[in-house]
C-alpha cells in the first residue's frame, strides 16, 4: 500500500508542477520503474480520477505520462493487450486537451509493436476512422495536423498492417482527402506529399482491379 501511496504522490507531481522539471523527470522515472514492476495496466487504475478530472490540464498531463511511456520506452505486449490500449488512445481522441498525447501514444505503439497487432482487430482501420471521425484535422493547429499525418504515414507505410487496410481502401483515401484539404503549411506539405504517395501505392492497384 505504501508503495501505491508513493507512486500516488509522483503522479500528483507530475501532474501538477508546472515549473519543477526536475521534480517531474524524477517522478516520470519512479513511474517508469513501477510500470516495469507491476504493468499499465495497473498506472492507469492509478490515473482513473485525472483521465476523467474536470480539469482540461489534468486530463492532458494525464494523458501525456502515459503517452511518454510508451513513446520513451518499450514492453513486452500482446496483441490483445494493444489492442486495448489502441481503442484506449483512439477513444481519447474526442476529448480535446487529449489529442496531442493520445496521437503520439498511437504513433509510438504502431511504429513499435506493429507486428504485434492481432490482424482480427483490426486496429489499423479503426486508428484511421476514429481521426477521421472524432477530428475536423483542418480546423487544428499545425502541430496536430503534423503529428496526424505523421501517424497516418507510419500506418500506410508498415507492412504489417496492408492486409487489413486493403478492403477499406476507398474509405481511407476519402477519409485522408478531408484531412489534408487546404493544407498549406510547408512543415505539413512534406508528410502530406508522403501519406498520399503512400495511399495510393497502396490502395491503387486493389481499387483498380475491383
Amino acid at each position: 500500500m505504501s508503495h501505491s501511496n508513493g507512486i500516488k504522490a509522483d503522479i500528483e507531481v507530475y501532474i501538477s508542477s508546472e515549473d519543477l522539471i526536475e521534480s517531474q523527470e524524477s517522478s516520470f522515472t519512479r513511474i517508469g520503474d513501477y510500470v516495469d514492476t507491476n504493468s499499465m495496466h495497473d498506472l492507469i487504475e492509478l490515473l482513473e480520477d485525472q483521465l476523467v478530472s474536470v480539469e482540461d490540464r489534468v486530463r492532458n498531463r494525464a494523458t501525456t505520462l502515459l503517452a511518454e511511456l510508451f513513446c520513451q520506452k518499450t514492453y513486452d505486449l500482446h496483441g490483445s493487450v494493444l489492442h486495448l490500449y489502441s481503442v484506449f488512445f483512439s477513444h481519447r481522441l474526442s476529448d480535446y486537451p487529449s489529442v496531442i498525447p493520445s496521437l503520439l501514444a498511437l504513433t509510438a505503439l504502431t511504429e513499435k509493436y506493429g507486428a504485434k497487432f492481432d490482424p482480427k482487430y483490426e486496429d489499423a482501420v479503426d486508428i484511421f476512422q476514429t481521426v477521421f471521425r472524432s477530428l475536423h484535422v483542418p480546423e487544428y493547429a499545425q502541430t496536430v495536423r503534423h503529428k496526424v499525418y505523421l501517424l497516418f504515414k507510419g500506418i500506410l507505410n508498415d507492412p504489417a498492417f496492408t492486409t487489413i487496410l486493403f478492403p477499406h481502401g476507398a474509405e481511407i483515401l476519402d477519409g485522408i482527402i478531408c484531412c489534408i484539404e487546404e493544407e498549406k503549411d510547408p512543415r505539413c506539405l512534406r508528410e502530406v506529399f508522403q501519406v498520399v504517395y503512400s495511399a495510393l501505392k497502396l490502395f491503387y492497384p486493389h481499387l483498380h482491379k475491383r
